[in-house]
């Protein structure tokens, strides 16, 4: 934390540097609190990015003030779908499209723009259950002004849960050389 701070104060100082993205996979929200408290308490004029988790801090408006006074302009979230099953087979920190909806109405409340992730063709997602999450997609934009980054089809990468644990996906065959697979 203390690298991040000192960072920015020397960026600010040497090029006059006032936007900044955190960037990470997906930064939780008791690490971006303890950002907003030391840009606060070292008066920095910032404007910052990040990506974040759904998580239960984001409905706390007390929380998400203290993230706009420290400059907080934006944050993405890794929503990926907006079908239940999908959701909690995906394994999201989120408990569902409520709780989806009552963190972005908190964050889109304080004027820091909300903005999300979606994928589409994750195992076993049905035809239904895709045009259910676009529905859902739609709503977020239409009730809160949130933005979509990226609309992207599933990928299989290594190291993943369903990677390492395709059984639970019902993927039966993963082709890890991309010539065989093509045959």
């Amino acid at each position: 934390l203390e690298f991040v701070i000192d960072s920015i104060k020397t960026l600010q100082e040497k090029y006059t540097v006032r936007r900044f993205e955190f960037i990470d996979d997906s930064l939780p929200a008791k690490f971006l609190k303890k950002i907003a408290e030391e840009i606060i308490k070292n008066n920095l004029d910032i404007q910052w990015c990040s990506r974040a988790n759904v998580q239960e801090e984001f409905k706390d408006v007390e929380f998400v003030k203290l993230l706009k006074r420290s400059g907080c302009a934006s944050l993405y979230f890794g929503v990926e779908s907006g079908n239940d099953r999908i959701m909690k087979l995906m394994k999201k920190m989120q408990l569902g499209k409520e709780s989806v909806q009552r963190v972005m109405d908190t964050v889109s409340s304080q004027n820091i723009q909300a903005v999300t992730y979606m994928m589409f063709g994750f195992p076993t997602e049905t035809k239904k259950e895709a045009e259910e999450s676009l529905d859902f997609f739609i709503k977020l934009k239409r009730d809160y002004h949130c933005a979509t980054s990226s609309a992207s089809a599933f990928n299989l990468v290594p190291g993943t849960a369903v990677f390492d644990h395709p059984e639970e996906y019902k993927i039966t065959k993963i082709h890890t050389d991309t010539k065989k697979a093509s045959q």
